[in-house]
């Protein structure tokens, strides 16, 4: 959906004969260029509805990939956590 979204950004470009000065127009530079960009109203109101939409997708997609790290990262366990309490309590570990 990002991809698509990100398509139809190029095709308002193309359409109103805007040259990509930016190879990345997605990176700090280009969305600098697109937020300046001046286009006829119409135009200008559908560039700025995909571009908050591709942050929304960014920003969904970075909560997904910090959720998913917090998940791979293991839990600290203790030594002697499958020990038994009668060893535990004789051992270093209690």
């Amino acid at each position: 959906m990002r991809s698509a979204l990100k398509q139809r950004v190029g095709a308002i470009l193309a359409k109103h004969g805007v040259a990509r000065p930016y190879s990345n127009l997605f990176g700090p530079g280009g969305m600098g260029f697109l937020a300046e960009l001046e286009l006829r109203e119409g135009p200008r109101r559908r560039l700025d509805s995909l571009l908050s939409l591709i942050a929304d997708f960014d920003r969904e997609i970075d909560q997904t990939s910090r959720e998913i790290d917090q998940r791979a990262k293991p839990t600290p366990t203790s030594r002697c956590s499958a020990r038994s309490a009668a060893s535990a309590a004789t051992s270093r570990c209690s």
